[in-house]
């Protein structure tokens, strides 16, 4: 989680600047979280299991620091560092959270999980995008873009530290493959692909 964090403060606000991205809205529901949040704290035991959760990455358009913000329901303590603020909603739901934090910010552009051809950066469902369009009103509907260049592009980039675990990752990989194919494993005549398989 600290390099995934690590990525998201050094990477991901001068993407958005690149894509010309004022506001990334990523929601997530239970039973049905977006893909892209294991970039951003990850979800299940972690926290982002809520009923509706916003988790929002705004350029305030001067200086370096991203504003990150979670707006939900069981939102865990893990999540401090990937997120400035985290507010937790109670009756009232998220409708009015949402609306008065984009109101305040009057974002040109809004990046939302819809692609025709990226899955990882089609995360959000019918239910929630017609819910945030709701929220959002006339004036910020036709501000909507997808985020699927700025996914594309953030998956693209590599800190050190993501390079070293993959490294890592791979060695681990190469040696269970190279046992996998060895006498320890196949017994010529008998051992079956499914063998194989299961051992791995």
């Amino acid at each position: 989680w600290s390099i995934k964090a690590d990525k998201m403060r050094r990477h991901l606000l001068p993407l958005m600047r690149q894509h010309e991205i004022d506001l990334w809205v990523i929601l997530s529901r239970e039973n049905t979280p977006d893909p892209l949040v294991e970039l951003f704290g990850g979800y299940g035991v972690t926290g982002w299991y809520g009923h509706r959760n916003a988790y929002l990455f705004f350029d305030p358009g001067s200086g370096d620091e991203l504003e990150t913000t979670a707006l939900g329901t069981h939102l865990s303590g893990h999540l401090g560092r990937f997120y400035d603020r985290i507010t937790l909603y109670g009756e009232e739901g998220l409708r009015p959270h949402l609306r008065e934090y984009v109101v305040a910010r009057d974002p040109r552009h809004i990046a939302i999980n819809q692609s025709r051809t990226i899955s990882m950066a089609d995360g959000l469902t019918a239910e929630l995008k017609s819910y945030l369009l709701d929220t959002l009103g006339p004036t910020y509907q036709d501000r909507v873009v997808s985020s699927e260049p700025l996914v594309v592009d953030y998956a693209s980039v590599h800190t050190g530290a993501e390079d070293m675990v993959q490294r890592e990752a791979s060695q681990a990989t190469y040696d269970l493959l190279r046992r996998a194919f060895s006498r320890e494993v196949i017994t010529p005549g008998r051992t079956t692909l499914m063998d194989v398989q299961y051992w791995i």
